[in-house]
């Protein structure tokens, strides 16, 4: 989402993208927008345990 492109999973790459402007709507603010797939998660926050994180 950082980079606004569709994921390499999707088959209609315009579906995906619209789904990402809609959760950039509905957050108050980008940071609260976590997306589960992505493995970057384990990046940008903070780790608990092996594969495991707090979200703040």
């Amino acid at each position: 989402m950082d980079t606004h492109k569709a994921i390499a999973q999707t088959l209609d790459a315009a579906s995906n993208l619209r789904a990402q402007d809609r959760m950039r709507s509905l957050a108050s603010d980008p940071r609260l927008v976590v997306t589960g797939h992505d493995p970057a998660v384990f990046d940008r926050f903070p780790k608990v345990s092996d594969r495991i994180v707090r979200i703040e």
